[in-house]
């Protein structure tokens, strides 16, 4: 075998060897969306047991809550952010993501409040957690079902 023919046919095999150990870019995002998927789950509940159990904490007991949980949120949004998605799944990664920041201002809207000692604006930061809320919550179900995550 001459040295070109010889080659060519290290770089096939080289290729398909490569080509062979790979994930497609809807798979690698499949296993890295669902833990977080799992953490965005936690975080709605913990925020549900905040705003419901919230009436009989006292004002800076609310600010440090809401302030980790917006912290919290976050790092969710990086997280997020910093996923692959395949172009199919873009939109819905960045409308998850607008999602997530709407939640995480009201919740910090909320901290600021409780350290205002300020009740309407406590009021008006969580009529928009509650708005941001269902948001966040629709665009995460459509993008774990696009990822075959839990729903």
């Amino acid at each position: 075998m001459g040295p070109r023919v010889f080659v060519i046919a290290v770089l096939a095999a080289a290729g398909l060897a490569l080509a062979g150990c790979g994930e497609d870019k809807q798979e690698t995002f499949r296993k890295e969306f669902r833990p977080l998927n799992l953490r965005i789950l936690a975080l709605g509940r913990d925020v549900g047991q905040a705003v419901t159990g919230a009436s009989g904490k006292s004002d800076r007991q609310i600010e440090q809550q809401f302030g980790a949980l917006a912290k919290r949120t976050g790092s969710l949004h990086k997280d997020l952010g910093e996923l692959d998605p395949p172009d199919d799944l873009s939109d819905d990664r960045q409308d998850l993501a607008e999602a997530m920041g709407d939640a995480r201002t009201a919740l910090s809207d909320i901290q600021r409040a409780a350290g205002d000692s300020d009740p309407r604006a406590a009021r008006r930061a969580t009529i928009q957690l509650v708005a941001a809320s269902n948001s966040l919550r629709s665009e995460r179900r459509s993008l774990a079902r696009a990822a075959g995550a839990k729903q």
